[in-house]
């Protein structure tokens, strides 16, 4: 009997094989195995997609610092410029570091405000402790700014005794991070090299010469002044010069360079005059770009004298009712007021001529100029009256505005 039953079993389970042999072949249960086949490349996008986010991750844990300004500097939509400002960042502020892809700009998250966007690369900084405020120092042994602050460092190039830097980051160890006047060129300097007063250059040495000799021989008037021929960088004023000119530009700034001519690339800018900026002519020997000093700068050097005037432009009238072409932007400021000021820079807050607060607008009419840590726009006022430039990076689009 026991074995009858067995038998039984035996022939059960053989036709319950046999008959799932058949589901399949027939098709029913295709739909299983396409599901089944979907999960599994599901899943094979999801390994490379965690391993995706793994790498990202670990770009995005690493820190960096805002430092080199006493004020707040922005975070933009793009890696531009004229990007869009969807943000503001103040010194000290810490940010994840998303990309570094950028030639100027590392993009970047604020965790605090979930902000991502573009900041420039020359106000962040790995370390906290070198956070500071941009500081003007000046060179005071002859030496060089490098790319890095590491002993296989390469020479970006070589500064002259006088030449004038902004420290950004006072990084540990014998170098700190700085900016050269043409707002474009950044590196490294031992800080050993710096001074915050301007060190005698031979043009100034050269000058107190000139003055010593005068009370003891007769006083003569040289056609050019008594500083080394074409000097160029740092330096007191010149005793005599030809004539005094006015810079006047459409857009952007004068360069003043170290050599009479303008390269590719403009590598031999060493400083930026504006318009209205006055320019001491001392030789015209020199073709096109004659030498000079401008004491706005307080730099010897060459420029292109096309754009070298007798008299400053007209100011602009007091009060006017702004054409279609202006755009109307809004103040916002966090604290305090936005500083009207009476050239595209801040120059120690000497050059303050009016104050706006929140919710001021102002009608943007010139958004050309630039300077280490901000970009200016000239603009009208209409609540004081007055033109002005303005630091862009407190300005805001209204709701009318054509950006």
């Amino acid at each position: 009997m026991k074995k009858f039953l067995s038998c039984i079993c035996i022939c059960a389970l053989l036709m319950g094989a046999v008959s799932g042999c058949a589901i399949n072949i027939s098709g029913d249960d295709d739909d299983t195995e396409s599901t089944m086949q979907s999960e599994s490349v599901s899943s094979a996008a999801d390994n490379v997609s965690s391993a995706a986010d793994s790498g990202n991750a670990a770009l995005g844990s690493q820190s960096l610092y805002v430092t080199g300004t006493d004020k707040q500097i922005a975070i933009r939509e793009v890696d531009d410029d004229s990007g869009k400002v969807i943000g503001q960042l103040s010194k000290g502020d810490e940010v994840k570091l998303l990309s570094t892809d950028s030639m100027y700009y590392y993009c970047i998250l604020h965790e605090p405000t979930g902000v991502q966007g573009y900041v420039k690369k020359a106000y962040l900084t790995e370390e906290s402790s070198a956070v500071c405020n941009a500081e003007e120092c000046y060179i005071d042994n002859k030496t060089a700014l490098y790319d890095t602050r590491e002993e296989n460092h390469k020479t970006l190039q070589e500064l002259s005794v006088g030449t004038a830097v902004t420290v950004l980051a006072k990084t540990s160890g014998d170098y700190w991070f700085v900016g050269l006047s043409d707002a474009k060129t950044f590196g490294y300097v031992k800080c050993s090299d710096l001074s915050t007063s301007r060190p005698q250059t031979p043009s100034s040495k050269a000058a107190s010469s000139a003055v010593v000799s005068s009370t003891v021989s007769k006083p003569v008037t040289p056609s050019v002044p008594s500083v080394p021929s074409f000097y160029t960088g740092s330096g007191a004023a010149p005793q005599t010069y030809i004539a005094t000119k006015y810079a006047r530009v459409q857009t952007g700034y004068l360069g003043l360079r170290s050599s009479a001519n303008r390269p590719n690339g403009d590598t031999n800018v060493i400083g930026e005059m504006y318009t209205n900026y006055r320019v001491y002519v001392i030789d015209t020997s020199t073709g096109q770009y004659w030498y000079c000093y401008c004491p706005d700068l307080g730099m010897y050097g060459f420029t292109d004298s096309k754009y070298l005037y007798d008299t400053t432009t007209p100011t602009p009238p007091s009060s006017s009712t702004p054409s279609s072409d202006y755009e109307v932007w809004e103040v916002r400021v966090d604290y305090g007021y936005l500083a009207v000021r009476t050239s595209p820079q801040r120059a120690n807050d000497t050059n303050i001529k009016g104050q706006l607060y929140t919710g001021d607008v102002v009608y943007v009419y010139d958004t050309s100029f630039t300077n280490f840590t901000d970009r200016y726009w000239y603009v009208y006022c209409p609540s004081l009256g007055m033109w002005g430039y303005v630091d862009s990076n407190k300005t805001f689009p209204t709701t009318t505005s054509k950006y």
